[in-house]
C-alpha cells in the first residue's frame, strides 16, 4: 500500500503517515519483541544433550544473529518515524501532511 501511495503522490497524506506508523508498530511487535522472545527461549530452553548436534547449534546460533539485522531494520524504520513525526509537530504548511 504504501509504494501505491507513493506513486499516486501522496508521500505527505494522512493515510501515508498512518500507513508508516502501523507499519512500525507491526514491526516492532512481530520482528523486534516476538523475534527476541523466540530466540531468547530457543536457546534458554534447549534440553543440554541437544548442545552436541552442530547442525542445530548452527541454526539457533545464525537465528540470533539474523535476528540483529531486525534491530537494525526497526532503528532505521524507528529513524523515519521520528522524521515524520518532527515534520507533522513542526507546524509549517510545509511540514504538514494533507488531510484528504
Amino acid at each position: 500500500m504504501r509504494w501505491f501511495l507513493e506513486k499516486m503522490d501522496m508521500k505527505e497524506s494522512t493515510a501515508y503517515l498512518i500507513n508508516g506508523l502501523s507499519l512500525f508498530v507491526l514491526w516492532f511487535v512481530i520482528r523486534i519483541v516476538f523475534g527476541t522472545y523466540v530466540c531468547y527461549f530457543s536457546v534458554a530452553y534447549l534440553p543440554e544433550e541437544a548442545w552436541s548436534k552442530p547442525a542445530l547449534v548452527l541454526t539457533l546460533t545464525l537465528g540470533c544473529i539474523f535476528q540483529s539485522l531486525q534491530y537494525y531494520w526497526g532503528y532505521k524504520i524507528l529513524k523515519g518515524v521520528v522524521r515524520a513525526l518532527k515534520k507533522l509537530l513542526s507546524g509549517g504548511d510545509e511540514g504538514k501532511p494533507k488531510l484528504d
